[in-house]
């Protein structure tokens, strides 16, 4: 098979499992950020969980001129999930020349 078509049956197929497994999408949930007195330093909370695993942290932000800078990342965390509807492995085609 050559390449151009490879690729095309690989992005039909991603495309397909993307329709298909739309609970398998990526996604984020924010902790409610706790501000400092002056309102220039906050804590939240960070997950990002996709297909049967993510990774999560608590991060210190500060003000600086208006903007939200990250200082530093700590309590990094990973999660597994099972599910009895999916599987985890990534998409993958077969091709035969």
């Amino acid at each position: 098979m050559e390449k151009q078509k490879f690729y095309e049956e690989l992005l039909k197929a991603w495309k397909k499992d993307e329709k298909e497994n739309i609970e398998q999408t990526l996604f984020f949930r924010f902790s409610k950020p706790i501000f400092s007195e002056d309102k220039n330093y906050a804590r939240i909370s960070i997950w990002k969980n996709k297909r049967c695993n993510g990774n999560g942290f608590t991060a210190l932000y500060r003000k600086e001129n208006g903007i939200w800078k990250k200082m530093m990342e700590y309590n990094q965390v990973e999660s597994v999930t099972t599910s009895t509807h999916s599987r985890c492995e990534d998409i993958s085609i077969a091709y035969y020349e």
